[in-house]
């Protein structure tokens, strides 16, 4: 167990700031996941953080962790997006956060990326969930900043039908595309999941211009 907990800070080594700020909170990490870290089963792994399997009040929680070598000084700026993303029922829901943790509901689904493993209405659940999702974002003027490339930040859930994940780089400071970003890649773009996407939904007359994708007006998915 002490070896797991080392991977709190990882690269560098134990982060005593962050342990204590997962006590503090009520957390307790567990090792499980998909994904493997030094041995160890995490949920996620990335440039600036590592996803552990957590309980809070006896549930599963995802605790998000600031690595090591991260250039984020702090989580501050993703909560707040979260919280925000929240309020229209987008993502995850936010539980608690520090300066170096951050605690949400864990997301129990199937990535994108691994299309292959969701039937055909499961993709189509998911295609038009994240899509309605994504212009929910766009009603309150914060773009996510990820979604031109959703394959790990969209994630089929049998409950929500989608969820969108990771908003460290949202912001409400800069024009929201998430809707024009999330209808291009699955509509625009070429590759094996547009292809299964496009024989699933009859994708919708389009007009492209310099700057943004629109849908026309006889589009369900009208902006």
């Amino acid at each position: 167990m002490v070896e797991f907990l080392s991977l709190v800070g990882y690269p560098r080594g134990p982060d005593f700031q962050a342990l204590q700020e997962i006590a503090q909170l009520g957390v307790q990490l567990i090792e499980g996941g998909e994904y493997t870290l030094l041995g160890h089963r995490v949920l996620g792994k990335g440039t600036q953080s590592v996803v552990f399997l957590g309980k809070l009040e006896q549930k599963l929680v995802a605790v998000k962790v600031l690595r090591g070598d991260s250039v984020r000084s702090d989580v501050e700026h993703e909560a707040q997006m979260l919280k925000l993303a929240n309020q229209v029922g987008v993502g995850p829901k936010l539980l608690a956060y520090a300066k170096r943790v951050l605690v949400m509901e864990v997301v129990q689904g199937v990535p994108l990326e691994r299309h292959k493993q969701l039937s055909d209405d499961e993709l189509v659940t998911c295609v038009e969930r994240s899509l309605e999702q994504a212009k929910a974002l766009d009603s309150i003027s914060l773009d996510h900043g990820e979604l031109s490339r959703p394959l790990r930040h969209v994630f089929y859930e049998k409950a929500k039908g989608a969820v969108i994940i990771d908003f460290e780089s949202a912001s409400t400071k800069r024009k929201p595309h998430n809707f024009n970003s999330l209808f291009s890649f699955y509509f625009v773009k070429k590759g094996e999941i547009q292809e299964r996407v496009k024989r699933l939904l009859q994708p919708p007359i389009m007009s492209v211009t310099k700057y943004s994708l629109e849908p026309c007006s006889t589009s369900k998915w009208k902006t």
